[in-house]
């Protein structure tokens, strides 16, 4: 079983951040980052780990290890930076009030930085 520190690292590297740019988005110092990431640091205030799981784009729950229901969906937009949802597995998706809520919170997950992207990606699907 990965520890918190092992999959914040996983997904810090998923989302290509130095442990910097993710203590800077926290409010901590690298060190902080490099001290959770290896185990040294065990708890995290909830506050943290619920900012945190917003920043790596997972659930609070993963980071905890309480379970491992999710999944990344990326899609490569020609020319764009690839685009990365987390999507809860175990979340049922039943009609079509459902699937619009799942794609929304998709959507609210979306760094700024994929915007744009993301974007592309729905009008695409809205072309079909």
């Amino acid at each position: 079983m990965k520890t918190m520190g092992l999959r914040v690292q996983q997904k810090r590297k998923e989302c290509k951040m130095t442990q910097a740019e993710l203590g800077k988005e926290l409010g901590v110092s690298r060190q902080t980052i490099g001290k959770l990431e290896s185990g040294k640091i065990k708890y995290f205030e909830r506050s943290h780990v619920a900012k945190l799981a917003h920043i790596l784009n997972c659930q609070p729950d993963w980071l905890l290890g309480m379970e491992d229901s999710t999944a990344t969906i990326t899609y490569e937009a020609p020319g764009r930076e690839h685009v990365k949802l987390t999507v809860d597995t175990k979340a049922p998706i039943i009609g079509e009030s459902a699937k619009r809520a799942a794609l929304f919170q998709a959507a609210v997950k979306v760094l700024p930085k994929n915007l744009d992207a993301a974007i592309e990606v729905l009008k695409s699907l809205s072309e079909e």
